[in-house]
């Protein structure tokens, strides 16, 4: 069977997540099943699988910095333009509740078209926070709603208007839209009361903290089509996600500051990853973290069906990833002469780069995976 063009591969990934801008598909498992720990343990020397990657238009605008806030004010400010998303991770580091406000704020009146809220309770277990909203981002359908800003007065965003948020808390969350015109936005975490919201938008700009993970990115999506992949021919391949070399971090502007900004771990962005069919058998797809602790949620799709898998759980007490760079979760077993899509995201509370492992079934043995059917 012939390689295919990268414009067939292009048409073949957009008709595999077409059925909505969430990435659903027909089918769609209700059960999240958690992924098989494996005994099998990825080569020193390996060879990576091609790639080529195509960044969809639109705009991530990430809320992380200052990642702990100690002191009331405003978090984030950024433009939205298009089709947009929201992604915010912040800690209360007072000694007080506070409430987590997004807002909209326009020199004329608009509408903004709000497609998805994906929020999960502030809590102190950080992981699980970051866990959670990976799995909402995978699972959650659109719930279309319209907000409308007055010309110059702020306008709540989130379906929840404020979120509580207690000392050492996380809040964490996504909110997605689209608009015709460009308007500000603005992440505010102020005292609780009437008088902090009326006047939400003299509240104090907070700086960049260290990690400067904050900023307006003009890509939402991206597009990861592999190469041609036989398992018998090729063996073991590996594709490395958000590592900043084999995969490029996004690179924006903090609108705050005016300084140039890069997203360390592509944090919010929303991955599709196309493996081609063309080949004979089957093959273990198997996910590997390299940073450190990790927990999130990925979904395999085949045939028309997807699965969305846990990359959680915990062995000895320790989460995935704890101390080693060589722990791996089996994710499904497919079929080579089918093409594969992977939806992920890097969620927040866990640590990056990522490899995903395409190992033919002649070779492991091991543990059985989850298969997406």
């Amino acid at each position: 069977m012939k390689m295919k063009s990268l414009g067939k591969l292009l048409v073949s990934l957009l008709s595999l997540g077409s059925m909505a801008a969430v990435g659903w598909a027909q089918g769609v498992a209700a059960a999240y099943p958690t992924a098989t720990r494996s005994d099998w343990q990825p080569p020193l020397l390996a060879l990576p699988l091609s790639v080529t990657t195509v960044d969809r238009n639109g705009r991530l605008l990430f809320s992380d910095s200052p990642e702990t806030v100690r002191t009331p004010g405003i978090v984030f400010r950024g433009t939205a333009e298009g089709h947009t998303r929201l992604y915010f991770y912040h800690v209360n580091g007072t000694d007080r509740p506070l409430r987590l406000v997004v807002y909209g704020l326009s020199e004329r009146a608009m509408t903004v078209g709000i497609e998805r809220d994906i929020i999960t309770p502030p809590s102190r277990e950080w992981l699980k926070v970051g866990h959670r909203i990976s799995r909402d981002e995978l699972t959650t359908p659109r719930r279309d709603r319209v907000v409308r800003l007055q010309a110059q007065q702020p306008g709540l965003l989130l379906r929840e208007r404020e979120i509580t948020v207690k000392p050492g808390e996380l809040a964490s969350g996504m909110l997605e839209w689209e608009s015709a015109t460009p308007f500000a936005v603005a992440v505010a975490m102020i005292p609780e009361g009437r008088a902090a919201r009326k006047y939400l938008h003299f509240w104090p700009e907070q700086p960049l903290d260290a990690v400067r993970l904050r900023g307006t990115f003009a890509v939402r999506q991206r597009d990861i089509v592999a190469g041609d992949y036989r398992p018998a021919r090729d063996r073991t391949r590996m594709i490395t996600l958000a590592d900043g070399v084999h995969d490029t971090f996004l690179q924006g502007r903090d609108e705050i500051s005016g300084e140039a900004t890069e997203n360390t771990g592509n944090y919010g962005l929303r991955y599709r990853i196309l493996i081609p069919g063309g080949g004979d058998g089957r093959y273990r797809l198997y996910f590997n973290p390299q940073g450190g602790i990790y927990a999130g949620d990925i979904a395999v799709e085949q045939h028309g069906r997807r699965r969305v898998v846990s990359l959680a759980g915990e062995t000895d007490g320790h989460p995935l990833g704890y101390g080693s760079t060589t722990q791996t979760v089996a994710i499904a077993d497919v079929d080579a002469g089918a093409d594969v899509l992977l939806h992920w995201m890097p969620p927040g509370a866990s640590n990056l780069p990522v490899r995903i492992w395409l190992v033919p079934l002649t070779e492991d043995t091991s543990a059985p995976a989850t298969a997406p059917e």
